[in-house]
């Protein structure tokens, strides 16, 4: 899975994910044109890197729903939860 929302992030664009966005990831597994699994992920508010103006962290977690919780809403079981970019080696 690879979750594209903005080709020019970095470059000319915002390098962040929208806060109050919920991106999933649906997957029907028994050919029924309904999903079973749906990985969810949500961003929190964006702040600077430690020391870096211009590097942005946001707050994240993962989830995977199965049953009626994949075809809505926000819930699921966590799966992991972090930083974007807080491991990056900063140049």
């Amino acid at each position: 899975m690879a979750l594209t929302v903005n080709p020019d992030a970095g470059a000319g664009g915002l390098d962040t994910f929208r806060e109050e966005g919920l991106y999933a990831f649906r997957f029907d597994l028994n050919d029924d044109a309904r999903e079973e699994v749906t990985f969810k992920i949500r961003f929190g508010e964006v702040t600077h890197a430690a020391g870096y103006q211009h590097r942005h962290v946001q707050s994240f977690e993962v989830r995977r729903a199965t049953g009626d919780l994949a075809l809505r809403g926000a819930e699921g079981d966590l799966l992991v939860g972090g930083h974007s970019a807080a491991n990056w080696p900063w140049p």
